[in-house]
């Protein structure tokens, strides 16, 4: 009965084998590129996701620095030092500190408002030119995190230590030194993957910094 099925639409319908392999391919190719399709766009789709858990992962540790409503002066309460008002809006933020009173190590890390930005906007940048492009997902993955490593070190900003650090890795750059009057004396660094060209003003304006 099947082999009569067979013989009536062979019949009606004539084809070869390799016409039914080639079509039997192409329905193959068809539906795998549907996939890869499907698969890319996903990835696609995924990317401002990623940027954005990126920026986001950094924004949340930092804490914006006290500020005297009427002075203008920027404290940073839990290690006792200051700095006068700013000239111009740097937007600071306090990062991360340790209170040094009971001997504690201490640290401090201050950045602003317009270094976040610059850093951030590398990173959406560098996201957008690898997509008009047309690259593939994996391509603009690569530009993505390509630009992390300046975001994280631009959100560290600069950073206080009571002791030297090492620079001989070359991830360290010493900015200045400067005799509190505590007593202390205090060094501020800042990490040379920070690319930021508000990074050496924000330097000027932190060399102003002051223990109470």
């Amino acid at each position: 009965m099947i082999h009569k099925v067979l013989v009536k639409l062979r019949q009606n319908f004539p084809i070869t084998i390799g016409a039914a392999l080639i079509l039997a391919c192409m329905v193959f190719q068809g539906m795998y590129d549907w996939h890869v399709h499907q698969v890319n766009s996903q990835a696609l789709a995924s990317q401002p996701l990623i940027a954005s858990l990126i920026d986001n992962s950094v924004n949340n540790l930092n804490a914006v620095a006290p500020v005297d409503a009427q002075t203008g002066q920027v404290y940073f309460p839990d290690v006792r030092l200051q700095l006068p008002a700013p000239n111009q809006d740097y937007g600071l933020r306090q990062i991360e500190y340790a209170n040094i009173g009971n001997g504690a190590t201490f640290g401090l890390q201050v950045t602003s408002k317009g270094i976040m930005s610059e850093a951030q906007n590398k990173l959406l940048t560098a996201q957008a030119t690898a997509e008009s492009a047309h690259k593939n997902s994996q391509d603009v993955l690569v530009a993505i995190f390509g630009q992390v490593p300046n975001l994280q070190a631009c959100s560290r900003g600069v950073q206080f230590s009571y002791s030297s650090q090492d620079e001989n890795g070359g991830a360290a750059k010493l900015q200045f030194m400067k005799k509190l009057n505590s007593g202390k004396t205090l060094y501020a660094y800042t990490e040379t993957t920070c690319t930021s060209r508000q990074l050496p003003t924000l330097v000027d304006y932190l060399k102003q910094i002051q223990s109470y």
